[in-house]
């Protein structure tokens, strides 16, 4: 169970994780070792396990706001492709834009097979 729950702590893992120059660490134990230079204790001491989450869901959200600027220009590049006829590129944008198209398969479909299993798949 944490008692600390360090405010300095936090801010360390949050720059450091939402960070995209960062490479996420492969474990918790790396977060404590690489991150704040402490034993392992030192994490579970100050941040229970929910807490690590939300502070990984956090430092995600920034990840993807730091994100946006570069994202924004492969759209536009994606974009300008799709225009000049790249057809690739206009499926991409429209599953970007609209989400991925609702898709059925039909598997065992013969008159010596009287079960059909019919999968439908949505993707948005």
């Amino acid at each position: 169970m944490a008692t600390g729950n360090s405010p300095i702590y936090k801010a360390k893992l949050l720059e450091y994780l939402g960070n995209p120059q960062n490479e996420w660490p492969q474990n918790r134990i790396d977060y404590a070792r690489i991150i704040l230079n402490k034993a392992i204790k030192s994490l579970y001491d100050n941040f229970t396990p929910d807490e690590l989450t939300e502070i990984e869901q956090e430092a995600l959200q920034i990840r993807r706001q730091r994100y946006s600027p570069k994202l924004s220009q492969v759209d536009r590049r994606m974009l300008n492709s799709a225009a000049k006829g790249d057809t690739k590129a206009a499926k991409l944008i429209y599953e970007r834009i609209e989400g991925l198209p609702t898709q059925k398969i039909d598997l065992g479909q013969s008159k010596d097979e009287p079960l059909s299993i019919n999968i439908t798949l949505n993707r948005s």
